[in-house]
């Protein structure tokens, strides 16, 4: 399968599945990813050096971290190549929300093309869909400011529970199982070494997630764990030395 055809099927899986992820917002593994990024937007702000400080939420899907953000106190834009996530994203937006929007383009696109730079930018369990993430963190060093933040959470590939995934996703149907889009197997020590690479150096890592079988939570207890928690997340900051 050629890379454009891989991209063409993620676009259609995303598409199709816009509104189920929509209605994710409220289970517990999504609140916590939440309030990871909420927490780092808190410091992102601490750290601002401007009064109107600017967020970049790359696939930002249906966009409620996208819209938290903005909520508390950041120009916040949203980028996700699906139409049908960024449809759903703007439908959400109010008067409450006039510094938040969204833009349906290809995440490497847009950051080449942004001529700007942000106080923040994240990305929430999407560089395991990209062909090239390394180069998304290059060009995230890029679009940074000085005293900028990025955060960024993918699969935790030391958990227990992640390597029994293969089993664990079989109980779902086909076209759910989201694993066939994944384009990569980036991990925490890959990802660390581009982001310095690029003068981010870490900050923070926690790890989270857990899967549900049968609509129970496998080891959620424990998911703060590297070995069992399916996530990993790291908090960089720009590394002042290497500007």
């Amino acid at each position: 399968m050629t890379r454009s055809s891989d991209r063409s099927d993620q676009t259609e899986f995303f598409d199709a599945w816009a509104h189920t992820y929509d209605r994710q917002h409220g289970r517990r593994d999504f609140r916590e990813r939440t309030k990871l990024f909420v927490e780092v937007g808190r410091k992102a702000l601490d750290r601002c050096e401007t009064t109107a400080p600017a967020c970049i939420d790359l696939g930002c899907g249906p966009g409620a971290i996208t819209s938290t953000l903005s909520a508390i106190g950041f120009n916040a834009i949203g980028v996700d190549a699906s139409d049908a996530m960024i449809a759903i994203a703007r439908g959400s937006l109010n008067d409450s929300l006039s510094k938040c929007s969204f833009v349906c383009e290809d995440i490497v696109a847009f950051l080449e093309n942004f001529d700007g730079k942000a106080d923040l930018i994240i990305s929430s369990s999407v560089f395991e869909y990209l062909p090239d993430p390394v180069r998304v963190v290059e060009l995230v060093g890029l679009r940074l400011k000085s005293a900028g933040v990025f955060a960024v959470s993918i699969p935790n590939w030391c958990s227990w529970l992640r390597r029994a995934e293969p089993v664990i996703i079989r109980r779902l149907p086909k076209a759910r199982r989201y694993n066939r889009h994944w384009q990569n197997r980036l991990d925490e020590s890959t990802l660390k070494g581009a982001a310095a690479r690029s003068g981010l150096r870490p900050h923070n890592t926690r790890y989270f997630g857990h899967f549900e079988l049968n609509g129970h939570t496998l080891f959620a207890r424990w998911a703060s764990s590297r070995r069992i928690g399916t996530m990993v997340f790291v908090e960089f900051e720009r590394d002042r030395h290497l500007l």
